[in-house]
This record gives C-alpha cells, sequence and structure tokens, in this order.
C-alpha cells in the first residue's frame, strides 16, 4: 500500500455533506468499494471493509483488500450496505462495477453510490473539459439520472435517484483549490463550511447524482 499522503479537497467535501444528509450511520458489515483511505467508513459501526485497487491504510477500525469495482474479491451477499463515492465514472463499464456491487448485498441490503452527472458544470464553464482530464473522466464525465435508474432496476433493485447541486462547491472550486494548496488545516475548515451550506440547499443540476437503492428481500 502507498504512504498515506491526507486527505483530499474534494473527499472532505463529500464526506462532510453526505454525513448532513444522513447517508452516513451503517452498521452491519458495511464495504465501500474505491473507499482508498477508509475516511468514510472509520466513524461508522460494524464490519468495516474497503476494496480498492490502492488503498491507504488509514483508520485501525478497517480492513483494507485490494481489488477493483467489477471483480470484486467479496462473497456474494455478505454486506448489508454498500457505498462507492465518486467511482463508477472511473471504470471500464460502469454496468459491470454495479453489478458487483449488488452481487455481494444482502437480500434487503442497501447501496448508496455518488457520482457526477453528464451535466457537471464547475464555474468558470470553460473549465469544465480541463477538469475531466484533471479529473480522470477520461471515459465519461458522469451519467444521467434515467441511465443509472435504469441499470440498478435491471438487477432487481429499488431506486431513488436525486441531483445533489454542489452549488457554491462548484461555484467556488477554484478559490478552495488555492486554499488547500496553502494549507490544508484552513482549507478542510472552509470546505466543510461550505458542505454545510450546500447541504442547507442540496437538490438542484450540474452537480452530481447521489444513488440510494435497496434489494428487495427473499
Amino acid at each position: 500500500m502507498a504512504d498515506e499522503p491526507g486527505p483530499r479537497l474534494g473527499t472532505v467535501y463529500r464526506v462532510e455533506l453526505l454525513r448532513r444528509l444522513g447517508v452516513d450511520g451503517a452498521t452491519g458489515t458495511v464495504v465501500d468499494v474505491g473507499g482508498r483511505d477508509g475516511r468514510w467508513l472509520a466513524r461508522m459501526g460494524g464490519t468495516l471493509v474497503v476494496v480498492d485497487p490502492e488503498p491507504v491504510r488509514a483508520a485501525d477500525a478497517v480492513s483494507y483488500v485490494n481489488g477493483s469495482a467489477d471483480a470484486l474479491p467479496l462473497r456474494d451477499h455478505t454486506a448489508d450496505v454498500v457505498y462507492s463515492l465518486d467511482v463508477i465514472e472511473h471504470t471500464p463499464d460502469e454496468h459491470a462495477a454495479l453489478r458487483e456491487m449488488v452481487r455481494v448485498m444482502r437480500p434487503g441490503g442497501r447501496l448508496v453510490i455518488t457520482t457526477p452527472s453528464d451535466g457537471m458544470r464547475v464555474f468558470p464553464g470553460l473549465s469544465q473539459s480541463w477538469l475531466d482530464g484533471k479529473w480522470g473522466h477520461d471515459r465519461v464525465r458522469g451519467f444521467s439520472r434515467t441511465h443509472l435508474e435504469s441499470l440498478l432496476r435491471a438487477e432487481g433493485l429499488d431506486v431513488d435517484v436525486r441531483p445533489l447541486a454542489f452549488r457554491v462547491f462548484r461555484t467556488l472550486y477554484f478559490p478552495l483549490r488555492a486554499l488547500w494548496g496553502i494549507s490544508h488545516q484552513a482549507g478542510t475548515a472552509v470546505v466543510r463550511a461550505v458542505a454545510a451550506v450546500d447541504a442547507r440547499f442540496p437538490w438542484g443540476p450540474h452537480g452530481a447524482l447521489l444513488v440510494e437503492a435497496q434489494s428487495r428481500r427473499r
């Protein structure tokens, strides 16, 4: 495993926003696909597992497993909750990755995914193509709501897909990035404050998608 390089700006924002929206708090066997450092899982209860091609050990309570989203090294029906935050846009085939996540879910299990929308726009808009390359969105920028709903319903899940606006974060992204480069401490404080504001008015276009799905009990 690589040495821990510290938290990323986008990770700090996303974790703070999703916690304020009540998406955390899972218990049982909880798997984070592409979770890298395990910071998202670290405050949850139960058996916590990160699966990542290059995991970074940052939390004693978390087990780290080398693996990819489209070939999870986990048995069928082992997870009560599966998280995958801003991962599927980096995979060669989102359908294969989603199918694997569904495979490891127990009956009645829960799946939570975030991913950029296909209409993602950071201010100024002319910077978006450059950012797509910087963020590794080489295959796709993001996905449509209907596409993800269709894929997961085909796997037999009940699905709710909502648009996360990221209004303040998208508007102030470049100043936040500059501050982050100067001081992680100051940057973390400001990014968390931005997430708190965005959590008050979370829904809208040009940001990301929050996917919450549940498998049907057998």
